[in-house]
């Protein structure tokens, strides 16, 4: 039997690690979410610039505040750290750019912290 190696590198901030295991045939997965400041930022950032874009269209109040509604809802379920993989992060932010390709510009500046690396 040769004597196993573990690496973990970790960058970008903040790392939650649950249920890691090892050996033959496992798999280990990262099945948390939280947010960090740099995300409570982005969020604040987000809802600033969906009201700047409500006072120069008012036309799309609609879908600003379905969009609010979204990402509000988004940050609450981050917020409770439930156990969800960053691939239904990703699918989220996916089906968000496909319905409000309008706010696509907002949606990345958000993305871009909750998934490092992720998103060029």
């Amino acid at each position: 039997m040769s004597e196993g190696k573990i690496n973990i590198a970790i960058s970008g901030g903040n790392a939650n690690f649950g249920n890691v295991t090892q050996g033959n045939h496992n798999t280990s997965s990262v099945q948390s979410q939280t947010i960090t400041g740099q995300a409570e930022q982005a969020f604040t950032e987000f809802f600033a610039g969906l009201e700047e874009c409500r006072s120069r269209n008012d036309q799309q109040a609609t879908q600003i505040d379905a969009l609010k509604d979204e990402m509000a809802a988004l940050k609450a379920a981050l917020e409770q750290n439930p156990e969800s993989r960053k691939g239904s992060l990703l699918d989220k932010a996916k089906a968000l750019y496909d319905k409000y390709g309008w706010a696509a510009g907002l949606l990345k500046k958000i993305f871009v912290v909750l998934l490092p690396g992720w998103l060029p």
